[in-house]
């Protein structure tokens, strides 16, 4: 088998550069959302404190299933979570990629655009409250074996060292033009999403919003972050805000369900820090 061509190597170092990071986050992601919309059971009993059910991280076969239910909900397509990918290229890992990798750009657009979407919400929300492949003829290279009438002109054709080397050739011809066409078909992916512009964009967004994400953390930690807002209790004009539905749900979670509240805590600190911010500017003004 022949090596793998370094050009080629170098497109899919280019495509694990963007793959691997991207369903570290679009995986925190789809857990965060799968989080949210479980509900909290209340507690019923104190003992259930230690020995209550808690929110248990999804399984990989239950995060694609919620993929596909989300689907179905925007009508839109986008990846599933796989395992990451190997930093070597080889044969086994281009057949793993044709097989179970999507490498269509438009499901990476959709998936980075979702988690866009709801980071720049949460983050513009934060910033008005400071405000307010073909065939081939696989017989083609044995044509120059001559026809034979018989059993016996068939065992002594076959006995034939220079037929035994001419077919022994042709299917190491054969095998090569098969790898070499999956190589290219691999390669033509590789292009495809590595020159996308929107998939770039979108994840050059993605990181800016997630680094801005762990910033506000970071603050909302400190305590920093609430010296941003003005939160005067002798403002008329906040006396026209209402506290929104869902203020009290990681404030009951982590009373009704401590272990869940410290799962998404450990998980998803940046989003879970910035809820609870949220929720305590919501119950000062309002």
């Amino acid at each position: 088998m022949e090596p793998i061509d370094p050009k080629l190597t170098e497109k899919y170092n280019t495509f694990i550069s963007f793959y691997n990071p991207f369903l570290i986050n679009w995986e925190k992601a789809i857990v965060t959302s799968i989080g949210l919309d479980t509900p909290v059971q209340p507690l019923t009993d104190p003992s259930q404190v230690s020995s209550g059910a808690s929110f248990q991280t999804p399984t990989r076969v239950e995060i694609n299933a919620y993929i596909q239910k989300l689907e179905k909900t925007l009508g839109k397509s986008f990846p599933p979570i796989t395992d990451a990918l190997p930093s070597t290229l080889d044969a086994n890992v281009i057949n793993e990629i044709n097989q179970h990798i999507s490498m269509e750009p438009s499901i990476y657009q959709n998936a980075l655009q979702w988690m866009n979407t709801s980071l720049s919400a949460a983050h513009a929300q934060l910033d008005g409250l400071k405000k307010s492949p073909e065939g081939f003829d696989v017989m083609d290279k044995y044509q120059q074996i001559e026809p034979f009438d018989n059993c016996e002109e068939y065992a002594k054709c076959m006995s034939d060292p220079e037929v035994v080397s001419k077919i022994a050739a042709a299917q190491n011809e054969q095998q090569l033009k098969k790898e070499n066409e999956k190589r290219k078909a691999f390669e033509n992916k590789l292009d495809k999403i590595n020159n996308d512009s929107t998939v770039q964009s979108e994840a050059a967004k993605n990181e800016a919003l997630i680094q801005k994400s762990k910033e506000i953390e970071a603050q909302a930690k400190s305590g920093a972050l609430l010296n941003q807002f003005n939160l005067s209790n002798n403002d008329d004009s906040l006396s026209h805000f209402i506290k929104p539905s869902g203020v009290h749900k990681l404030e009951d979670m982590k009373k009704n369900n401590p272990k869940e509240y410290e799962t998404n805590e450990k998980n998803n600190g940046q989003i879970l820090a910035l809820g609870t911010l949220l929720n305590s500017i919501s119950n000062t003004v309002a």
